[in-house]
């Protein structure tokens, strides 16, 4: 259990338990479109809890004018973002990428936007409702 900083109530304590409903999401949308070779559905579930362990105790030490506690590791991302409510809010989100994409021949100019052959991203915030995105 984290101590979050003073802007939070103290009466309320963040554990990884407290966002059960996003890491179930998560691991829903990781089993019915990822396919992944180095990371079993069982050792997702795994690294969920214990990244999600890390962004709280990130959140929690975060300086005064930050908003944001993040861990990561090579496949998952995870953000914890300071809300007007006591709960912060939760996105979790997962860095595809393709060992079959081509690689460009030549350095293309920097641009801004998205590339065509950016990784794919699919991502699962949960804001009240839980919402799963997928983008491929």
């Amino acid at each position: 259990m984290v101590e979050l900083p003073a802007a939070v109530p103290k009466f309320f304590s963040v554990t990884a338990e407290t966002f059960k409903p996003e890491i179930t999401a998560a691991l829903r949308a990781y089993d019915k479109h990822i396919v992944c070779l180095e990371k079993l559905p069982e050792d997702c579930e795994t690294s969920l809890y214990s990244l999600m362990e890390k962004a709280i105790k990130a959140y929690a030490n975060r300086g005064p004018n930050l908003r944001h506690g993040i861990a990561l590791d090579k496949h998952i991302t995870i953000i914890l973002s300071q809300a007007e409510e006591e709960r912060p809010l939760c996105s979790i989100y997962f860095n595809l990428h393709s060992p079959y994409q081509k690689k460009p021949a030549t350095k293309p100019a920097k641009s801004a936007g998205w590339r065509l052959s950016s990784p794919g991203i699919i991502s699962v915030s949960c804001v009240g409702i839980p919402m799963a995105c997928v983008q491929r």
